[in-house]
């Protein structure tokens, strides 16, 4: 049965893995958090309050934009964080919550406190899915941007991927609201 993607919560699905690995191991779960030991359930639960957040941001582009929250785009649960369509075309949101971490950007890799992230090759695999699914639904070319967006103690950009943009949790709506108009009302119809 299909759903109507609007009523999607930002984080939803992270936080429904997070609850699920929680119930399984109750014990662990209370014991990490004790320890401050870093699990899988800890992560997807940083996760999900990444993805609020993001979405709060979301919340101050122009009503010419339409925001879609976590939309799963696998049987084996992958999901996209945002989906954003609006004037300047379709973007898929990618949401990092490293608050307590040093991000580093380069035109070919990311890490996070010096450690290789594979964020930007999955941010491609989620825009390319994006791509398909919307342009199998609306009949005609639908490109997808695969956007990154990062919250971090520190964000350092050395070099941007090409076909990637990285930009922080505090931009990402006036990056947005900033990009050059590229659909036309007849082409609208994702919205």
């Amino acid at each position: 049965m299909c759903s109507d993607l609007a009523n999607n919560l930002p984080g939803a699905s992270a936080r429904r893995k997070a609850d699920e690995l929680k119930a399984a191991s109750p014990g662990r779960a209370f014991l990490s958090r004790l320890l401050n030991v870093n699990t899988d359930e800890r992560s997807f639960r940083k996760g999900s309050k990444g993805e609020e957040e993001v979405a709060r941001r979301l919340r101050a582009l122009s009503s010419e934009w339409r925001v879609l929250h976590a939309i799963q785009v696998s049987e084996a649960g992958t999901d996209i964080d945002h989906l954003v369509i609006g004037p300047a075309g379709v973007y898929s949101l990618n949401t990092k919550n490293h608050l307590n971490a040093n991000v580093w950007v380069s035109d070919k890799v990311i890490m996070v406190n010096g450690k290789k992230v594979p964020y930007l090759r999955n941010s491609r695999s989620e825009g390319s899915k994006a791509s398909k699914l919307l342009t199998r639904t609306c009949g005609f070319q639908v490109e997808v941007q695969p956007v990154i967006v990062v919250m971090a103690r520190s964000l350092t950009i050395k070099g941007h991927p090409l076909d990637v943009v990285v930009v922080s949790r505090k931009r990402i709506a006036r990056w947005l609201g900033g990009q050059t108009t590229s659909l036309t009302p007849d082409r609208n119809s994702v919205v």
